[in-house]
């Protein structure tokens, strides 16, 4: 490589070169020539992880090149086995140790454990304190999917700057790159000159992003031009600048054959060069989709595709022309500070609550008041202590409101709880004990908290009585008294036995009548033969409907990118008929893989700005786009995430918080918005 590698700019404002060079199967004693050598010609981003063994030897090799600190742009990985937020942070630790640096400039999730969420996502809540102590630059994953990086960030803070994945001519990841390009997330390829999914003669067209009538010979001429294509790229860094940067042209876009047109566009969505002298080392490229020569089309702007802008060119918020039955999110309140806000309670009109962070490199929160005049920015309650994370808002009854704390520490026991009366808050008396994940409130005197994965404590309004499940749970949900459900996972019995001593991980759910938890018999999820590494399905949400139907909701997954034709996953959408569980009718449209947030009089609120109306429609809910004097430009890429939605009591109005996120050159930035659904036209 000569010359310098073309910078990217990562959702945060932080930049990093298109270029790099991966270290993954490099022995030791190849790794360290293989950095220095890297370095010398031009590399300026290296990329290692945990599980790779040689992140000594990527810091020995970085000393030897001589090359500032400054002008490098190191990234490693967090292996599954120091999954959890305390392990995650010794993790780091060790590695920062290991490659004898100060900091880094990209800490990666090296792979999603979606059936293990409680760890998976406190390893990333430990990755955001990392970027919030200044300890990191940025942080994202590898080898997510669109389905988990949605599950994934539902339950955080801070969306990833960096999916790093399998990409190159012969696999395309379409599906994934328009899930980037709508959250500003960049496509970082691991395989960029082809992979382990390579074609064959029985390749389908679709594979390679092709029309099913795009004939043999001319498949053939296509691959040919791509690899034109990426000689070119090997011979020429400048004309490499032109992929996925935004104001650049792109090299075969005039004079050039159509094969070569779209040749080159194959491979622009994996841009690579040839390395020289490296010995087993990988190369990494990057392609940044949201923008410039890497896109197949303009960002929506919208968490998914078919989501509407309803914005004039000026940028004021104009009244859609809705249709009848149309829902649309308007701005209630927008927050003065850049961030999200991760809570909101109702109590009245008059009386709504909402927590937030904000997005200034440092551990915070923000509690909010609306008194029915203004919104308020009030200061945490000294009964809550000290949080370095936002609280989280609980209604216990249709008047009482708990503000509990978020911690994530080992061995923790009681923390303090505040409550308010409508007038003041004061301490709980009596919180749960230890770290609580979900909470449920039948009523002031029937509570549930489920504070580990088989432990749930139950309140009965005059002391706590821990009770233990049959299995790992991820969500509890309470129907009435003596009738509590919690879904998760099991790694023994039925449907779980796999070869050399291997586990396939099934659906479980539990029942509490009252005296103990039983197991109930869940349907088992398997792929067919030939089964996919590290299969494991289970169950992550389990949902009460006002008319007392439970419905649970999860997903039959696998370690992605180990083997050719991998199958797709497999959404699990079950309801319980009253004495057994059978499959849900499936939902049309959009509705068919979300899970639900909360209900109506008329139907289901998804997630993903989803509405799935009892008579079978599948809604679109619209939103606006913010205005000019937020600092959010005309051309910016918008999008809405809600992480609550509730009803206002004693009406039909319903509100939403969360923040739009606005993806725009130099100055990307998240605003905290409380929203009001508006329906009809």
């Amino acid at each position: 490589m000569t010359g310098p590698s073309p910078l990217l700019t990562l959702n945060n404002s932080v930049e990093m070169p298109a270029f790099g060079l991966d270290v993954y199967q490099s022995t030791p004693e190849e790794t360290i020539p293989a950095v220095t050598t890297a370095i010398e010609n031009g590399y300026r981003l290296i990329d290692t992880a945990a599980a790779y063994g040689n992140e000594k030897q990527v810091g020995e090799g970085i000393v030897r090149s001589g090359v500032d600190r400054g002008e490098l742009f190191v990234t490693t990985k967090l292996w599954l086995t120091d999954y959890g937020y305390d392990s995650a942070l010794r993790a780091f630790d060790t590695s920062l140790a290991n490659l004898a640096l100060d900091y880094l400039d990209l800490y990666l999730l090296h792979q999603p454990v979606p059936f293990a969420q409680d760890a998976w996502v406190a390893s990333y809540k430990a990755a955001e304190k990392l970027l919030a102590d200044g300890r990191v630059r940025a942080i994202g994953v590898s080898n997510h999917t669109p389905g988990l990086l949605r599950t994934l960030m539902d339950r955080t803070d801070v969306v990833p700057a960096v999916n790093q994945v399998e990409l190159h001519p012969y696999f395309i990841q379409r599906e994934l790159r328009e899930v980037h390009a709508q959250f500003g997330i960049v496509t970082q390829s691991w395989s960029p000159i082809g992979g382990i999914t390579l074609p064959s003669a029985t390749t389908p067209p679709s594979a390679l992003g092709l029309s099913p009538s795009t004939s043999s010979l001319r498949r053939r001429r296509l691959a040919q031009a791509a690899r034109v294509r990426l000689q070119r790229l090997s011979r020429s860094p400048a004309q490499a600048r032109g992929t996925g940067r935004p104001g650049v042209r792109c090299p075969l876009a005039e004079n050039s054959s159509e094969e070569e047109r779209q040749g080159g566009a194959i491979m622009r969505r994996a841009a690579g060069i040839r390395h020289r002298g490296i010995a087993a080392v990988a190369v990494l490229a990057t392609v940044l989709t949201a923008a410039g020569c890497g896109t197949d089309s303009e960002p929506t702007g919208s968490r998914t595709t078919g989501s509407a802008d309803t914005a004039d060119s000026d940028g004021k918020d104009a009244p859609p022309k809705a249709p009848a039955g149309s829902l649309t999110w308007d701005f209630e309140h927008i927050a003065d500070f850049s961030g999200e806000l991760t809570d909101v309670a109702v109590l009245a009109e008059d009386d709504i609550w909402a927590v937030g962070t904000e997005n200034n490199g440092e551990s915070n929160a923000h509690l909010l008041h609306y008194d029915g005049t203004q919104w308020k920015r009030e200061p945490l309650p000294e009964a809550l202590g000290t949080t370095d994370y936002p609280p989280v808002l609980e209604e216990v009854g249709e008047e009482a409101l708990w503000l509990r704390p978020q911690t994530y520490e080992e061995g923790a026991g009681v923390n303090p709880w505040a409550r308010w009366d409508g007038t003041r808050w004061s301490a709980v008396p009596n919180p749960p004990p230890g770290n609580v994940g979900d909470f449920e409130a039948a009523g002031p005197d029937d509570i549930w908290a489920r504070d580990g994965e088989q432990t749930a404590q139950h309140w009965d309004g005059t002391r706590w009585t821990t009770t233990r499940l049959p299995y790992g749970a991820s969500d509890l949900a309470v129907v009435g008294p003596d009738d509590v459900w919690a879904v998760g996972s099991r790694s023994t019995g039925p449907g779980t036995e796999l070869s050399y001593g291997e586990r396939y991980g099934q659906p479980a759910s539990m029942h509490w009548d009252g005296t103990s938890w039983k197991s109930v018999e869940t349907p088992q999820a398997r792929f067919e033969k030939p089964i996919p590494p590290e299969p494991s399905a289970g169950l992550g949400q389990v949902f009460v409907l006002d008319s007392g139907e439970v419905r649970a909701y999860g997903n039959n997954t696998f370690n992605h990118g180990e083997v050719e034709n991998e199958p797709a996953d497999e959404y699990i959408r079950l309801r319980w008929d009253g004495s057994k569980w059978v499959e849900q009718e499936r939902a049309p449209g959009g509705c068919a893989v979300r899970t639900p947030m909360s209900q109506d009089d008329e139907g289901l609120f998804l997630d993903g700005n989803w509405y799935l109306a009892d008579d079978g429609r599948c809604v679109k809910i619209k939103r606006r786009r913010l205005p000019l004097s937020t600092g959010a430009r005309k051309g910016s890429n918008q999008s809405l995430w809600l992480k609550e939605i509730h009803r206002v009591p004693g009406t039909d109005e319903w509100l939403g918080a969360g923040h739009v996120q606005v993806n725009q050159s130099g100055d990307p930035f998240g605003a905290p918005v409380v929203v009001r659904l508006k329906r009809g036209g």
